[in-house]
C-alpha cells in the first residue's frame, strides 16, 4: 500500500487506483475507504516524505505569522488568529509525523546531558 503516487503519472493517476483504494461516497463530502489503513501502516520512507512535504508550508506559515506580528496585527484580529492556528496545527502535524518516522510515535523522555 502506498500513500503517495508517482506524480509523473499525471493528474489522472488516482483513476488508476485498484478497487480497494477507491473511495465510496457515503454522504456529502464524507468518504469511506475499504482498507483499514491508519498511520501505523505507513512505512518510514513514506513518513519521511510526508514530513519533507509539510516543512515548506509550515515554514511559510511561521514566517507569515512573524511578519503579521511585526506589522502590528492585533492579537484578536481574525486573520492573525487563523494564521496562528494554522501554523500551530501544521507544526503539530509535522512533529507527530517526525516522531512516527523515528519509530517511537512519541517524543523522547530522556533529558539531554
Amino acid at each position: 500500500m502506498f500513500l503517495f503516487r508517482d506524480v509523473t503519472q499525471g493528474v489522472n493517476a488516482c483513476r488508476n487506483l485498484p478497487a480497494p483504494w477507491a473511495p465510496h461516497r457515503a454522504a456529502k463530502s464524507v468518504y469511506l475507504y475499504t482498507t483499514g489503513m491508519n498511520s501505523r501502516h505507513l512505512a518510514k520512507a513514506q513518513l519521511e516524505m510526508l514530513f519533507e512535504r509539510l516543512a515548506p508550508g509550515t515554514h511559510y506559515l511561521a514566517k507569515l505569522k512573524g511578519r503579521m506580528f511585526a506589522e502590528g496585527f492585533p492579537p484578536d484580529d481574525e486573520l492573525f488568529e487563523l494564521v496562528r492556528n494554522a501554523h500551530e496545527a501544521a507544526h503539530a502535524l509535522s512533529i507527530r509525523v517526525h516522531y512516527l518516522a523515528c519509530g517511537t510515535g512519541q517524543p523522547s523522555r530522556e533529558r539531554p546531558k
